[in-house]
């Protein structure tokens, strides 16, 4: 679960390193929740730049989740990967990166996050 105020790694390579979680849609976020997150420490001579206001989606929690057939999943870290605004406010947000670096949760996969799925090297 996360909560405001919470710090969060990047699970991309769109030059932000530690985000800082600064609103949330649910009171309690989990895996698949979408977030407003600022940039804590980055990357220098990278596209994104300290303080600056992101949209990210959650891939990685923490908390175990429970799966089909009594499995619970967790991961060692809490882990975002930062979203761009597409042109059409109707469409599916982007990714800001061009890989994701780290493997996505498979509750990435209920809300329809199609372009982040296919830049994922696997799913757990």
């Amino acid at each position: 679960m996360i909560f405001r105020e919470s710090l969060l790694r990047v699970a991309d390579n769109s030059g932000a390193r530690l985000v800082r979680c600064v609103g949330l849609t649910p009171p309690l976020a989990g895996e698949g929740d979408l977030l407003t997150v600022s940039v804590v420490r980055c990357r220098p001579r990278s596209r994104v730049n300290r303080g600056q206001l992101y949209r990210a989606v959650l891939v990685q929690c923490r908390r175990p989740s429970s799966r089909w057939g009594g499995v619970r999943v967790g991961f060692r870290s809490n882990r975002v990967v930062l979203l761009r605004r597409p042109d059409n406010p109707r469409a599916e947000p982007l990714p800001l990166g061009t890989r994701v670096l780290r493997p996505l949760s498979l509750a990435v996969r209920r809300y329809g996050f199609a372009k982040l799925l296919l830049l994922a090297p696997s799913l757990i």
